[in-house]
């Protein structure tokens, strides 16, 4: 422990943000995969958002409860890392049982438990570069775990596409879930407890003197945790609520593009007609939508790939144009790359379309975090974080509960149209930001 916030060096700020490789390099894959994996367990495109409900809610609930644990837990490792290192144990567990379930009631299950562990893991995280990393380099840190979350994210995206060349003979299946997806489930769960091991025994968090007036003003109702979310929600200051509102319309976005993105590639590129159920013992059915899980999971190495290089340019072009017209743009590239989808056709050109939907996914990772964290106390840090993800899983809901009606009855289940109405969704995100006065310290890059 030590006892004020320090500047961190390269090293140190790799260590503290190493656990977001993992966490990411398991959630990302999840969700690349997820969809396909009901779809091999035999459930219907207009089926998918409802079975995303159930993990929606919970990554609503996870960090509002693990948010208000945290801040009040003390001990020799900090108030974050011992949610960050069990979170990442039980959903490493998960993540070697999923691809495995017997039916797609426990493949469901499995993913409900799996999303509420790596919520534990991954909310404290926010808090925990608030906590430890002075004000003025907030930015860089946030920009840091944005790089990290993009390497993992990429990495095992494209991991299944490369197990697959890699045992191209001898492993095609008909039915279930095929060979190289349980192996990159396998590779991911040991990739998670490496890296948030490492970032448990390499850091140590700065815990703040309390402050007596706030902490009686904010929390003085309460010993009872829903007490303390609710008063917090009260006194949410207003930038925190104006980029939420933006966070919504992003996400929205992106939810859609997350759970639909396959069904989209089958008929776009494969042209795999909408009656057939991938998930019947149909040999060409199967195929097809391997090659739409394994291009799915290309695309997002490729926008990850972006989202790299592209979180380690928004400091500098923060200090040149502000974060928050480095926002509004990359959200509008972000949102004109999806409604191009509409015109592609080819594999090659998908994964290019993919390079403006990094560049947002950099940015929205990376800023709203940035802009939100100096507006914040640091009693209620950890659950300020959880209320503000509500505006990352609210959308989440709404995608789960409307979106398969949408697509199957207004839509006609056309998953192509559904992402060009999720880039529109963006751009509007875009707009919204523009009314916002971000407060911003002067960034040290």
């Amino acid at each position: 422990m030590f006892s004020s916030k320090r500047t961190l060096n390269f090293k140190q700020m790799i260590n503290l943000n190493l656990g977001t490789f993992g966490i990411l390099f398991a959630w990302q894959l999840l969700l690349a995969n997820m969809s396909g994996i009901y779809a091999f367990f035999g459930a219907q495109e207009s089926d998918l958002g409802y079975l995303w409900l159930i993990p929606s809610i919970l990554g609503l609930v996870a960090p509002l409860l693990i948010g208000y644990l945290s801040d009040k837990t003390h001990t020799s490792f900090g108030k974050r890392l011992p949610y960050i290192f069990f979170g990442s144990l039980v959903a490493a567990i998960f993540i070697f049982a999923l691809p495995n379930a017997p039916s797609l009631k426990f493949s469901i299950l499995f993913f409900c438990i799996f999303t509420a562990a790596i919520n534990a893991a991954l909310q404290p995280f926010r808090a925990l570069i608030a906590d430890i990393v002075p004000a003025q380099e907030h930015t860089k840190a946030y920009a840091t775990q944005a790089v990290l979350i993009g390497i993992g994210a990429a990495f095992s995206s494209s991991l299944p596409w490369l197990l697959l060349h890699i045992f191209k003979n001898g492993t095609s299946i008909t039915v279930g879930v095929p060979f190289e997806i349980k192996l990159a489930f396998y590779i991911a769960a040991v990739a998670l407890m490496i890296t948030v091991g490492w970032t448990t025994l390499k850091t140590r968090q700065y815990l703040p003197k309390q402050s007596g007036v706030l902490k009686e003003r904010l929390f003085h109702t309460s010993s009872i945790g829903l007490k303390k979310i609710t008063s917090s929600f009260m006194l949410i200051p207003k930038i925190m609520l104006q980029v939420s509102i933006v966070q919504f319309f992003t996400w929205l976005g992106t939810f859609c593009f997350i759970v639909y993105f396959t069904p989209a590639i089958e008929q776009s590129i494969y042209h795999l007609p909408v009656a057939i159920n991938p998930g019947l013992s149909n040999v060409l059915s199967h195929q097809l939508l391997e090659k739409s899980v394994v291009l799915n999971g290309l695309a997002c190495a490729v926008y990850m790939t972006i989202n790299i290089i592209y979180a380690y340019c928004i400091p500098f072009l923060s200090k040149k144009i502000t974060r928050k017209v480095v926002h509004i743009i990359s959200l509008m590239i972000g949102g004109a790359s999806l409604i191009s989808l509409l015109f592609i056709h080819q594999a090659a050109i998908l994964l290019i379309a993919m390079i403006g939907f990094g560049i947002a996914w950099a940015s929205f990772n990376c800023i709203p975090f940035a802009m939100i964290a100096n507006a914040l106390p640091a009693e209620g840090l950890g659950v300020y974080m959880g209320l503000f993800n509500v505006s990352i899983c609210l959308p989440q809901i709404f995608v789960s509960f409307f979106a398969g009606y949408i697509l199957r009855v207004l839509l006609k289940g056309d998953a192509v149209i559904l992402l060009v109405l999720a880039g529109a969704s963006m751009i509007i995100a875009a707009l919204l930001t523009i009314p916002i006065r971000d407060k911003s310290v002067k960034e040290i890059v």
